[in-house]
């Protein structure tokens, strides 16, 4: 069945490599290719070979057709060789496919999937969320990735800061004693920036989030934007004074 062969029976995630470093923020569900094209295990190898040649793929996630869950893959390799040595004999994908499947999820670092990749000789693996296949990552997609141009990566952080600045700018604030309170409609990076910013303003003791709730608002839990949670931060205890003996 190729070398996408691992095994026999389960889909199967692959355990992190060792010699990867957990660095930066791109994950599988930005680089990977969604919908996935998928194949069912009772298509014949016919009409599977024109599902992968009419979208122009070396290969494609196998799902069962009732639950949509994940229970193969299969390749350009594994029809060519079913073709070439079946005389002529109709035969089912589920057949030829390769059942033990090497995945990842759609929060996997990229650098983690290349590296999976790597290390299994795959070309390809369906990244999946839930039990189900939420999209394709290839070797392609992640060269794609590494070779954008200056102009296109420009255009984009430019853009996202555009966004955060008018997010940040929607967050109300109010300060009582000293600990400044935010509100507002904002996603988990925006929020962790927003108090991280807050923190900064002399004579701001602490910041916090708050949200509505029945009867009135309450603290909301924050991350800092490592995506760790964040500490309270409390005023800094003045250094006692010395007293001058006369």
């Amino acid at each position: 069945m190729g070398p996408q062969a691992r095994g026999i029976g389960a889909v199967r995630h692959s355990p992190p490599s060792r010699s990867v470093v957990s660095a930066g923020d791109m994950k599988a569900s930005h680089v990977m290719s969604a919908p996935a094209i998928v194949v069912f295990p009772d298509m014949s190898i016919k009409e599977a070979g024109s599902i992968l040649a009419g979208h122009r793929i070396g290969g494609a996630p196998v799902v069962d057709r009732s639950t949509r869950r994940l229970v193969g893959i299969i390749s350009q390799g594994d029809l060519l060789n079913a073709d070439r040595g079946n005389g002529g004999a109709p035969r089912r994908v589920a057949e030829v496919m390769t059942p033990d499947v090497v995945c990842v999820d759609r929060f996997t670092e990229i650098k983690e999937v290349a590296a999976r990749l790597l290390d299994a000789d795959l070309h390809r693996a369906p990244v999946v969320h839930g039990g189900e296949v939420v999209g394709v990552v290839s070797r392609h997609d992640l060269l794609k990735q590494m070779c954008r141009s200056d102009a296109s990566i420009t255009v984009e952080v430019a853009n996202l800061l555009k966004e955060e600045g008018a997010a940040l700018g929607r967050l109300e604030v109010e300060v009582k004693d000293g600990i400044a309170s935010l509100h507002g409609e904002a996603g988990p990076h925006t929020r962790a920036l927003a108090l991280e910013l807050a923190r900064t303003v002399p004579g701001v003791l602490g910041a916090q989030l708050r949200e509505d709730v029945t009867g009135g608002s309450r603290v909301i839990p924050a991350l800092r934007l490592d995506g760790l949670p964040a500490s309270p931060r409390r005023a800094p205890t003045p250094e006692p004074v010395p007293v001058s003996q006369s």
